[in-house]
């Protein structure tokens, strides 16, 4: 990924972390080459840099997996979220938090209850699920029984 004009819009933190990424191995090739006595960057960058990969990658976090979406990913769940009709601000934050439920979808989602129906909520996380493939289950509407595949609703 190359940023090709600074602050020119928003981008997901998958791709600030792989930016931050490139970036330390283009330092340290750079270094490789150079005289090894002569910084390339300050100390203060390299501490940021690591910083704030080990906040992107913390647990918290959904990027903490080695499923963190790539630019194509990022690209199919931008499309397959027109239908919804949702903000450019609220699919980065969907990409960035990757919503599991519907009350936290709802913190991303601005009047997400007058805008789409629960079926149609559902709907969307079953889109980050696939699209992200995120390992969290999607809350199946209430009354509904789940039966797993070869057994029996008992």
């Amino acid at each position: 990924m190359k940023v090709v004009t600074p602050k020119d819009g928003d981008i997901t933190n998958a791709e600030v972390l792989s930016h931050l990424r490139e970036m330390r191995t283009r330092y340290q090739t750079q270094a490789q080459k150079s005289h090894p006595s002569t910084p390339l960057k300050s100390g203060n960058l390299e501490t940021v840099i690591r910083e704030l990969e080990e906040y992107l990658t913390s647990p918290a976090s959904p990027l903490e997996s080695e499923t963190a979406p790539d630019l194509g990913q990022i690209a199919e769940f931008v499309g397959a979220t027109l239908p919804f009709e949702l903000t450019k601000g609220e699919v980065l934050q969907m990409l960035n938090l990757r919503p599991e439920t519907i009350p936290v979808l709802d913190t991303i989602v601005e009047e997400l209850d007058q805008r789409l129906v629960e079926e149609r909520q559902l709907d969307l996380l079953r889109v980050v699920r696939r699209v992200l493939k995120s390992s969290f289950v999607t809350p199946e509407p209430e009354g509904e029984e789940v039966v797993e595949e070869g057994t029996t609703g008992v």
